[in-house]
């Protein structure tokens, strides 16, 4: 007789199974992601993941909002400090602290588009709050006249930036005795640093 599934042991399931996805795709790129090697790795038949996902798109779509989840809930925790300069500088730290603690995850959400399929409204929803996060930032800096352009485009800037630096840093780019704290210290310094200034 099947054993009966709580809905603890589905979640817990469709947790590992979003593990194994990213770590497939670390290894292996996109092509490694496939229902056959996940099934495979998690030692179930090759049916079973589609009774939790409808295909390898909505398990892709799924581990990249959750990561999307996790990085917008640091960003949106930095307390409301009056000096909003000073919530800017947290809002990058707390990104690269977040790449940096789950590399693999930061590289599925923004090392590739999803793949074909229907749009996933969720990975949407996450993305937009993020960009909201630093968006809100920008603009209550620019209305208070500490920082000087369209608030969007600056907080685009801000993000290659700190993207910029997070993706030479997982790929070792830098000198082996680099300091990553030093170097986002200063990136984050020269980013406000260009935006105070009117264009």
């Amino acid at each position: 007789m099947p054993r009966f599934l709580t809905e603890s042991d589905e979640n817990k399931f469709r947790h590992e199974l979003c593990d194994v996805a990213t770590r497939l795709f670390t290894e292996g790129g996109l092509a490694a992601v496939t229902m056959r090697n996940i099934a495979d790795e998690l030692g179930c038949s090759r049916t079973t993941p589609y009774r939790y996902f409808t295909d390898k798109a909505d398990i892709i779509a799924t581990v990249r909002a959750a990561g999307f989840a996790r990085l917008a809930d640091r960003l949106i925790s930095v307390g409301d400090s009056d000096d909003v300069i000073e919530r800017i500088r947290e809002l990058g730290h707390q990104y690269v602290e977040f790449a940096i603690a789950e590399p693999a995850v930061y590289r599925l959400m923004f090392g590739m588009s999803q793949p074909d399929g229907e749009p996933s409204l969720l990975l949407e929803a996450e993305v937009e709050r993020n960009r909201v996060a630093v968006r809100n930032a920008a603009r209550e800096a620019v209305a208070a006249g500490r920082l000087h352009g369209d608030p969007g485009t600056l907080a685009r800037l801000y993000w290659a930036g700190l993207h910029g630096l997070v993706e030479l840093h997982l790929d070792d780019k830098f000198s082996p005795d680099h300091d990553l704290d030093s170097l986002t210290s200063a990136m984050i310094d020269t980013l406000i640093a260009g935006m105070r200034s009117p264009a």
